[in-house]
């Protein structure tokens, strides 16, 4: 039993955990533990922040009122909060970031990132840059925020996307200037003692911001967009998440019996315990 002087000391002290040189996790606790009959809560604060520049998340957490039916040995709530401001220091560090060339497109594809392929949808691009590779910067213009629902968890995002022409010698030739919003699906999971997820892409929206090369209509863009979203950028995104971001858990205790359920406002893990 965790004497309430403990507890104190637990309460007054940070719990963090280092996620990689530039994000942690704060696990710290926010008020004394509420203990029950049957049972003790523990509100954990559930904070991403920036280890280099800690500064505070521009939104609040909203409260978490969850009911549980105790079948289970451990209830863990994360609301949203949790993850958006994963986001938020991501974003911060600059992490949300990546330049896409032709090389990382899958070898079998039919779609090449290069001036010819480029300029079959704007036909001045292969007129004023004939036979060249392209390159893509795509670059976050603002946090992703994560939307919990009752049934599923949506992830909305914005960002530029920077298109170059590679010349001979190797500089850039400005090509364009896109906005682009997504809106991504998203699930969740837990593998080990980390939590996990995956994305799928659900809707890409691009508008034009500037051009070098003349006007054109961004629409006949979209299939190739939605194509290097989904083919490149995505399966790199998910290969993070899937390394996982560790849960708050005390050592040496292994889960089973897993129930996952989106609410609105969070999400419920539900586990029993063993000690190894």
């Amino acid at each position: 039993m965790i004497s309430q002087r403990k507890w104190r000391e637990i309460w007054n002290g940070r719990v963090t955990k280092k996620i990689d040189k530039y994000v942690g996790i704060d696990y710290s606790l926010t008020s004394p533990p509420a203990v029950g009959k049957d049972s003790v809560t523990l509100p954990l604060k559930g904070e991403f922040y920036n280890l280099l520049h800690h500064t505070n998340v521009p939104f609040s957490a909203p409260p978490l009122d969850f009911l549980v039916d105790h079948g289970r040995m451990l209830y863990i709530g994360f609301s949203e909060y949790f993850f958006n401001t994963a986001g938020y220091a991501f974003n911060s560090v600059g992490d949300l970031s990546i330049n896409i060339t032709d090389d990382m497109l899958p070898t079998n594809s039919r779609i090449h990132l290069d001036t010819a392929t480029i300029g079959t949808l704007i036909p001045q691009v292969k007129k004023m840059y004939p036979i060249m590779k392209m390159k893509l910067h795509l670059v976050s213009d603002s946090a992703p925020s994560v939307a919990l629902l009752a049934d599923k968890i949506i992830l909305t995002t914005s960002g530029d996307i920077y298109a170059f022409a590679i010349l001979p010698n190797s500089t850039l030739a400005p090509l364009f200037n896109i906005k682009l919003n997504a809106q991504i699906t998203t699930t969740i999971g837990i593998k080990g003692d980390k939590i996990t997820g995956q994305l799928t892409l659900d809707r890409v929206q691009l508008s034009l911001k500037k051009s070098h090369i003349g006007s054109f209509q961004v629409n006949c863009l979209q299939t190739a967009i939605d194509f290097l979203v989904s083919i490149v950028i995505l399966p790199r995104i998910n290969a993070a998440l899937d390394d996982g971001y560790p849960l708050p858990l005390i050592g040496h205790f292994k889960l089973s019996n897993l129930i996952v359920q989106p609410h609105k406002n969070f999400l419920l893990f539900a586990t029993d315990l063993s000690y190894t």
